[in-house]
């Protein structure tokens, strides 16, 4: 949901770039649903503490004692196998380039 008073419709690459902070670049990426499922579970230790948060919108989650167990996207599972494009602010990548190969970077 857009906050009150925020006009409907796509919102642009340069929309996204204009509020990031500091001086952040965006990065595209192309990951496969279980990269996604791992960096989404990599918010947790071993006893399913929660270490840090990740926003993933358009995303629902589904946890249980620390553990991911569903993540869909308007409703579908993610297909562990299949590849999804994603865009996060250049220091995010670098947490993703730990899961996935620099040649899944779609720079």
């Amino acid at each position: 949901p857009r906050p009150a008073g925020q006009p409907s419709g796509a919102i642009s690459y340069a929309d996204a770039h204009s509020v990031l902070p500091f001086a952040n670049s965006l990065v595209r990426m192309s990951l496969s649903g279980d990269d996604i499922h791992s960096l989404l579970q990599g918010q947790f230790d071993a006893d399913g503490k929660r270490l840090r948060t990740l926003y993933a919108s358009g995303l629902v989650y589904h946890l249980r004692d620390g553990k991911v167990l569903e993540v869909t996207k308007d409703g579908t599972p993610l297909d562990r196998t299949a590849r999804y494009t994603v865009t996060v602010a250049h220091f995010l990548a670098e947490v993703a380039v730990g899961l996935a190969t620099p040649a899944k970077l779609l720079l």
